[in-house]
This record gives structure tokens, sequence and C-alpha cells, in this order.
């Protein structure tokens, strides 16, 4: 999981806590709709952050607005692509 510098690290209670749960888990393969969701919303998540680099240009109010999807984060990437924007 991709975290903002300053933002405070998971406590030994929440690592064993996220220890049992995810695909990557004997409980977590029981529950599995749980866990593939979970897992796909932490993917979404560090995409976008990765995508706004580190919430720090352009894209940061418009990624972040709303509800996050794989064709919003897509779609907002590409967009800025088309207009040959690399870098803002």
């Amino acid at each position: 999981m991709l975290i903002e510098a300053g933002v405070k690290e998971p406590t030994e209670a929440e690592i064993a806590a996220a220890a049992a749960s995810g695909l990557f888990c004997v409980d977590g393969v029981k529950n599995f709709g749980a866990s593939f969701a979970a897992e796909y919303a932490l993917a979404l998540d560090s995409l976008a952050f990765v995508c706004t680099y580190g919430k720090k240009n352009c894209l940061t109010g418009d990624m972040y607005q709303g509800e996050q999807s794989l064709g919003k984060i897509v779609g907002l990437v590409w967009g800025k692509l088309r207009e040959g924007v690399i870098r803002c």
C-alpha cells in the first residue's frame, strides 16, 4: 500500500488485522468476494496515487472527486496524454 509522507504508519494491531484478510491468506480465500473487492479497491487507490505523483499534480482534484474506478483513472490520464501533457 502506498502512503503519503507525513501520514501515520499502521499500528501493530492494524497490521495483525490486515494479515488475516485479503486474497493471500486462507481466511481471505474463504470469503473470496469480499477479499477481491478489498484488493481491487486498494489497487485502484494505489494506481490513482501513482498517476497523480503522490497527489501532487493537475489530475489530483478530478481523480479524488467522487468514486474511483478504473475507467475514470484511465480516462483522466488518457485525456492528458491526448493533449500532449506528460507533466502537469
